[in-house]
């Protein structure tokens, strides 16, 4: 999947080639203009589905493509894709995608009610008249991107760094899998999350890299660092495998600057430098245990 955006656009569509005028879809209460498209390589089809959706000048486009090659260039041919299967997951991330509006607020009822784990905490809005509501501001943390399901008491605060010459991004999961939180990692790979006590799954990734992954439990009060890492550059369509499939996509996409993954040291072009760093991990497997 990739995302682009066009500022002061008239008309959305499609920046993939395609070979249709696209037909106008509605998901989730959103107009899209889904259009398809078909382009080939040696041993390789490439078959785009893109959605585009305008509003105030702001042209969105949320494209998919599906990479298969030719069973006849294995010396045991794999299965057939199932094309419809694989593209109906399409309308369902798409039918994720919301237009962000202003700063929400929340109203709390003005009925003190004691609570020993508050979820939230606010800065009121002063008023020469109190009202039966009052709109309040919900304080955001300046490092991580916290779920409304995660409950924040006193906490702890887990720090660490992730080298890569790529972008990091750093999640946190609680024992059921559900997500807790997500920061990008600073340029020099450090990062910082404050979360309440608890036990937590931690995984980084950057686009290209095996991510890794590891378990830490946080007790209240805690100031834990996570073990410095550095993550392995190869995984190109992020199966947890650096295989033959990522060194072919960039003999494919040789000379280029896409797919942006193939550009394993981020220097805007694809070439042997990229392949180098592979063959140093290849066969490598992930997720890297983080410990």
């Amino acid at each position: 999947m990739e995302v682009f955006v066009g500022q002061n656009v008239t008309e959305c569509k499609s920046p993939l080639p395609t070979q249709d005028p696209g037909q106008m879809v509605t998901i989730n209460g959103i107009s899209f203009l889904k259009q398809t498209g078909l382009d080939a390589a040696v041993g390789s089809i490439f078959q785009s589905v893109v959605y585009s959706t305008l509003r105030d000048g702001v042209c969105v486009n949320l494209g998919f493509v599906l990479q298969s090659h030719d069973p006849s260039s294995f010396p045991t041919p794999p299965p057939v894709f199932d094309y419809a299967t694989e593209t109906a997951l399409f309308d369902q991330i798409v039918g994720t995608y919301m237009w962000l509006a202003s700063a929400p607020t929340v109203t709390q009822t003005s009925t003190p009610i004691e609570s020993p784990t508050p979820t939230f905490t606010f800065t009121p809005v002063e008023s020469p008249t109190p009202a039966a509501t009052q709109t309040s501001t919900p304080v955001e943390s300046p490092t991580s991107i916290v779920s409304p399901t995660a409950t924040q008491i006193t906490g702890a605060v887990l720090t660490g760094q992730v080298i890569a010459v790529k972008v990091v991004t750093v999640r946190l999961y609680d024992p059921d899998e559900n997500f807790v939180a997500a920061v990008n990692a600073n340029p020099d790979g450090t990062f910082r999350f404050e979360v309440a006590a608890g036990t937590y799954t931690i995984v980084a990734t950057a686009n290209g890299f095996l991510r890794i992954q590891g378990s830490i439990t946080l007790a209240d009060g805690d100031a834990r660092a996570m073990p410095v890492i550095t993550l392995l550059a190869g995984d190109i369509d992020d199966d947890n495998a650096i295989d033959q499939f990522d060194a072919m996509t960039i003999g494919m996409s040789y000379n280029t600057a896409e797919p942006p993954g193939a550009d394993l040291n981020n220097d805007g072009i694809i070439n042997v430098l990229d392949l180098e760093l592979l063959a140093k991990n290849y066969r490598r497997t992930g997720p890297v245990v983080w410990e």
